[in-house]
């Protein structure tokens, strides 16, 4: 049976990887019942611990206490004088710097929850497959639909295109996001195959690894790509090596799908293959991955992160406003002095300062130590996030990726989830040493 805060954090994940859809009904606005369930899930969870009922770690209250700060110095930005537009600006504190307060709901809903980890993390995954499928479907046979949401989104034609192929975008607002989706999803497919025990379960989170890594390929966006075989060196290097009992399946698992990638990238930078030739957009995509000196998407992007950091050193403190350096503001004259900024750090201290880049980056350190150093968090759990992470800081160094939807709010999500579960064990733990106490 699942109990009613169980429910209630279930149909607020459902609701935000799906609240795309919407746009179908509502336009570009139906996302926002995605940020109106977070917040009734914050006031109902707020509601369950009662007025004097929240007891908090210092580290939790100390990343409570952040992302707070977070919240208020990006409000204020809406109202810096360089925002021209400030229907817009609020548009871009909604998509990049609110959807950390999913943190916070997750974390309070998720304690009062009956509901085990793995449990969850299986739900969020199959209820993905579907939004998986749907974009490698895009790739192969684009549809009406398909153009009616992408109509929507502020992406421009050339950032859809890459080699003369559409990219696939799913039901998301980009293939960036869609990309770094499937990379996310491949960690938690991975996480699942290595803990659930039937083997029926595993098969088929084998089988929806494999689809993400495809998902990913359709959205020909290369960092995604990156990311999914650094998840993959990362379990080699920090699951197998600790796990003295690994099953035989997971490693060759593991292995058989890394050595495919980097034989697929080696043989068609060097060989080249008949379905993925330089004149086709997977071929142009993995050729270029060693070739990035020679391509003039990323070389475009260096001499815009040289600027934007010169603006930074311009106005540390105060930076430039909200929606300042966001990717797709350009054409609503957002702010004065504008750049799309394609990095997620530049994106942070041109809108909110160093001083406000600093602290919101300072949450994901903080998670990351309560999440990586808790003891009695599974060695699993710990790769789990650090695969996540490594997705996010990675993706942050050539796009802006904090207003990726639903792929952060899903990050957040996951990571307060994570940190419930510490504080969870760490709570049994301290009953089990006052019970040994009293005997």
């Amino acid at each position: 049976m699942h109990n009613k805060n169980e429910k209630i954090l279930r149909v607020y994940i459902f609701i935000v990887l799906y609240s795309s859809l919407l746009k179908l009904v509502l336009g570009r606005w139906g996302t926002i019942v995605s940020d109106i369930a977070t917040v009734c899930v914050l006031i109902m969870s707020l509601k369950n611990h009662g007025k004097y009922g929240i007891r908090l770690n210092k580290t939790i209250r100390n990343i409570f206490i952040l992302v707070v700060i977070v919240q208020l110095l990006s409000i204020a930005e809406i109202f810096n004088p360089n925002i021209q537009n400030t229907l817009y600006s609020v548009i871009e504190y909604r998509k990049s710097y609110f959807q950390v307060l999913s943190l916070l709901a997750a974390y309070w809903i998720y304690k009062k929850s009956n509901d085990d980890m793995l449990g969850t993390f299986q739900y969020i995954g199959n209820i993905s497959a579907p939004i998986i499928f749907y974009g490698i479907k895009q790739y192969f046979l684009w549809g009406d639909i398909d153009s009616k949401l992408v109509d929507m989104t502020d992406a421009n034609f050339y950032t859809m295109y890459y080699g003369g192929h559409m990219r696939s975008v799913s039901i998301f607002s980009g293939p960036f996001h869609y990309g770094m989706f499937c990379a996310f999803m491949f960690a938690i497919y991975v996480f699942l195959f290595s803990e659930c025990r039937i083997k029926s379960h595993r098969r088929l989170y084998l089988v929806l690894a494999i689809f993400s890594v495809a998902g990913s390929v359709c959205s020909i966006t290369r960092t995604s790509l990156v990311c999914i075989i650094i998840c993959l060196g990362i379990w080699f290097l920090l699951y197998l090596q600790k796990k003295k009992n690994t099953s035989a399946v997971v490693v060759k698992f593991l292995t058989a799908i890394t050595l495919i990638m980097i034989a697929t990238v080696i043989v068609t930078g060097v060989v080249g293959l008949p379905f993925a030739n330089n004149d086709s957009s997977l071929g142009r995509m993995l050729s270029s991955l060693g070739n990035l000196g020679e391509d003039n998407r990323f070389m475009s992007r260096t001499s815009t992160w040289t600027e934007g950091i010169q603006y930074v050193i311009k106005s540390p403190i105060f930076g430039y406003g909200m929606g300042a350096a966001a990717d797709t503001m350009s054409s609503y004259n957002i702010s004065n002095i504008y750049l799309t900024s394609h990095s997620m750090y530049i994106k942070m201290f041109m809108e909110i300062g160093v001083i406000g880049g600093i602290i919101y980056l300072s949450i994901f350190l903080l998670c990351a130590k309560k999440i990586i150093k808790k003891k009695r968090n599974s060695n699993a759990v710990r790769v789990l996030y650090i695969s996540m992470l490594s997705t996010v800081l990675l993706n942050g160094l050539v796009g802006s990726t904090i207003p990726s939807f639903p792929s952060m709010t899903i990050y957040w999500i996951i990571t307060g989830i994570l940190l419930a579960q510490s504080d969870l064990i760490q709570t049994q733990l301290q009953k089990l040493r006052q019970s040994d106490l009293s005997k």
